[in-house]
């Protein structure tokens, strides 16, 4: 039904269907996953009510974006509504951040892994890199783990280091500064914008 649903405002509606897109492509994404979850594909699953791997993945997904869009139906009341609206815009300006710095992101990724390839496991694959990676951005950055394995110095890390410490400085320091800055010039933007009072520190 919500799939029906979407398929009748794509038809009446079609301008203001695609200027709402991003809200709904995470409905169809949502109405998509609960039914990937709820279809029996064996007898199995028909019999025990289990699901496989892949439908729990996707039945986790599906309980994500449903929760997302409660977000945006907030966004329609007039008293919470631009919290929401704040959490928008902070979203968009930070992937806008993302597609500008990507590349340097993509080459740490890619330089870590070939370092740690072969002896550490998170850098294994390029894939677990990733996340790995992203996790560093935070300030998980497992100095002690990655060269002091057992607590004995890694042989040869050196290269590694240095390569540790460039990453250190300007990601976590010098990018993580231009995105603070960013935001709090965001944030004075939408403070008047929407009302609110800000402090001459922000």
């Amino acid at each position: 039904m919500g799939l029906l649903k979407e398929f009748l405002q794509l038809l009446s509606s079609r301008e203001k269907y695609f200027r709402d897109l991003f809200i709904n492509f995470i409905e169809i994404q949502t109405y998509v996953c609960a039914i990937l979850f709820s279809i029996d594909l064996n007898r199995c699953t028909r019999h025990t009510g289990l699901r496989c791997k892949w439908q729990w993945e996707s039945g986790a997904l599906g309980i994500a974006t449903v929760w997302t869009l409660l977000l945006f139906v907030f966004m329609n009341s007039l008293k919470i509504g631009k919290y929401g609206l704040l959490f928008v815009s902070v979203f968009l300006n930070f992937l806008k951040f993302c597609l500008i710095y990507v590349f340097i992101w993509i080459g740490y990724i890619i330089a870590f892994h070939m370092v740690f390839i072969h002896t550490n496991p998170q850098f294994t694959y390029i894939f677990y890199s990733i996340p790995k990676t992203l996790a560093m951005l935070t300030g998980e950055y497992d100095f002690d783990d990655l060269f002091f394995p057992h607590g004995k110095v890694l042989q040869g890390s050196e290269p590694a280091m240095i390569l540790y410490s460039i990453f250190v400085f300007t990601m976590n320091i010098v990018i993580m500064n231009i995105m603070v800055k960013s935001f709090r010039s965001l944030g004075r933007t939408l403070f008047s914008f929407l009302g609110w009072s800000c402090c001459s520190g922000c």
